[in-house]
């Protein structure tokens, strides 16, 4: 029976859920599995209960519990479970060639929307008002929206500049909606209007099932007599808190795939590697980089939408052999690429040799790959903002790593461990007085607490 403090996390799979205990420093204690049900509280639960009667895990002994899934991928696929949004953009013209969700598949433009509004506000790349907000507009549509919609998104121009507007129109909203989920695009990047825009209001769309979802994991967890603080696999493979997670559920889309990608390159002991997942259903692989999952290249397409959130790139084919899966496989092989291949999954779904691989690793617990993965997972945040060209370098850069610190504590990091992992500027020669974009990137282990069972 372990008695000192151990991370457990969950996997949930369409087929089959993993669940897996490990100490701090990365010693697998417990691994179960169970059948998927499709609901994430029954297969919480059922997880959570078999790895407890496994014998070496108390629930007092639970500092952490962590959970991987695509229950926001599968909310975009389940129209029904979206919430209609009213997407408020803030602009200096109210009429736009683009207007929000110009573009959308029409099935779920239609699931979504509840009423598209353009209210003069917003910002210029130095940050200015070309109009004041306008909130007599504002509160206009919300009174005729207010009826149908269940969320509300905000969209300012240059909000990655300044803010300002959106949280200005957020605080009106509050008022004339309370209760209502709302959703600013400044959190979700700094360029790319439409993408910040298309992103907003998707997440905005799966604040119900990230609720519903989060809500359900906490109180399988208390049946269970589990109360430790509850973290979510994001989709570059980190964690934040579940309360984040509920607010910003499209930040967990292919949260699964980056917990088996991580898992497997760390059960195999490399940090660059092709990483292959074989289940009945077929394989999926991805490339793991410095112990990452590889994210995608070029543009950010969730369910047709061009967005700012990169997901794993994992591609799949409906077997390990042949020329299907080399042809599948064949865009991630570009220069560089690794020449290691892990394979994970159930032990007598793995086949025997793969095409276009020599060093092939079959690593022990490669079936609870997802699991121990996300169990093993750092907390991460990330900063950006577009910032004054004439601001000195080391202060764009310090102000940038101390505000992703700041947000890696808000979800649960230890304070104490953080590290950067990057920092990184982008010249804008194209927009006035060529102001720089500074993205901040750091990681490190979520803070473990002990609570008595």
């Amino acid at each position: 029976m372990t008695t000192g403090p151990v991370r457990v996390a969950v996997a949930l799979g369409n087929q089959r859920t993993e669940a897996a205990a490990v100490t701090p420093d990365g010693h697998p204690v417990a691994a179960v599995e169970t059948a998927a049900t499709g609901s994430a509280a029954a297969d919480v639960d059922a997880a959570l209960a078999r790895l407890l009667a496994a014998g070496p895990v108390r629930p007092g002994a639970v500092a952490a519990v962590v959970v991987a899934g695509n229950w926001a991928a599968t909310g975009l696929h389940r129209l029904g479970e979206l919430s209609p949004v009213l997407a408020v953009r803030l602009a200096a013209s109210p009429r736009s060639a683009f207007p929000p969700l110009a573009g959308w598949p029409e099935a779920l433009r239609t699931a979504v929307s509840a009423g598209e509004v353009i209210v003069s506000g917003g910002r210029t790349v130095d940050g200015s008002a070309p109009e004041p907000l306008d909130r007599t507009g504002l509160r206009d549509a919300l009174a005729h929206a207010g009826a149908t919609a269940a969320a509300v998104s905000v969209t300012g121009t240059f909000s990655g500049v300044s803010g300002a507007d959106e949280r200005a129109a957020e605080r009106i909203i509050e008022t004339a909606l309370p209760g209502l989920p709302v959703v600013l695009s400044h959190h979700f990047g700094v360029l790319g209007l439409l993408e910040r825009e298309n992103t907003a209001v998707l997440n905005a769309a799966l604040t119900g099932v990230g609720r519903r979802v989060t809500d359900a994991v906490a109180a399988a967890s208390r049946e269970r007599g589990v109360h430790a603080p509850c973290f979510v696999v994001r989709t570059d493979g980190t964690l934040m808190l579940a309360e984040h997670a509920a607010r910003f559920p499209l930040l967990t889309h292919a949260g699964c795939d980056a917990a088996w990608l991580r898992g497997g390159a760390l059960l195999a002991g490399v940090a660059e590697a092709f990483v292959c997942r074989v289940t009945r259903g077929g394989v999926a692989v991805g490339v793991v980089r410095a112990g990452r999952p590889r994210l995608t290249p070029g543009r950010r397409m969730i369910a047709g939408v061009p967005t700012t959130v990169a997901v794993p790139q994992v591609v799949t084919a409906r077997a390990a052999t042949g020329s299907r899966f080399l042809r599948a496989i064949e865009p991630m092989r570009d220069r560089g690429a690794p020449d290691q291949l892990v394979v994970v999954g159930p032990p007598d779904d793995l086949p025997a040799g793969l095409p276009g691989f020599d060093d092939v690793l079959r690593p022990r617990q490669g079936e609870f790959a997802a699991a121990l993965g996300a169990a093993l997972a750092p907390v991460g945040a990330t900063a950006e903002a577009i910032l004054p060209r004439g601001t000195p370098a080391g202060e764009r850069r310090a102000t940038l790593t101390r505000r992703a610190v700041e947000r890696a504590v808000g979800h649960g990091a230890d304070p104490d461990a953080i590290s950067v992992v990057e920092v990184s500027e982008l010249p804008l020669p194209y927009l006035p007085d060529s102001p720089v974009r500074v993205r901040a990137r750091v990681e490190g282990p979520p803070q473990l607490r002990v609570r008595p069972s």
